[in-house]
């Protein structure tokens, strides 16, 4: 149990140093470079794992393309055919942003 005296932001901050640590035992690093690049890491196999699902169940409505191309890894784009229907659902979801 983290300390109760943390606000929600610190006990997330420490709960993001303890996961970089649980995946880099050996680590070490100055309070700067923990900043710096730990929770930078952090941050990014977060969004990673997020970005992933959003991104697959995008591609399972057909409003994102997954091309292969050889053995390396996938390229993704809009479906142009369905530019009209992403328009329109980014526009629903989000009324105050007006994308070109």
């Amino acid at each position: 149990m983290l300390d109760r005296d943390l606000t929600r932001k610190e006990e997330e901050t420490a709960r993001r140093l303890l996961s970089y640590l649980l995946r880099h035992p050996e680590a070490r690093d100055t309070l700067e470079g923990m900043t710096r690049w730990w929770l930078l890491e952090e941050e990014i196999h977060e969004r990673l794992v997020e970005i992933s699902q959003g991104l697959s169940s995008l591609v399972k409505q057909g409003l994102i393309l997954e091309e292969h191309r050889g053995a390396s890894l996938p390229l993704y784009r809009l479906n142009p055919d369905k530019k009209d229907e992403v328009k329109a659902l980014v526009e629903r979801l989000f009324p105050l942003r007006r994308e070109v």
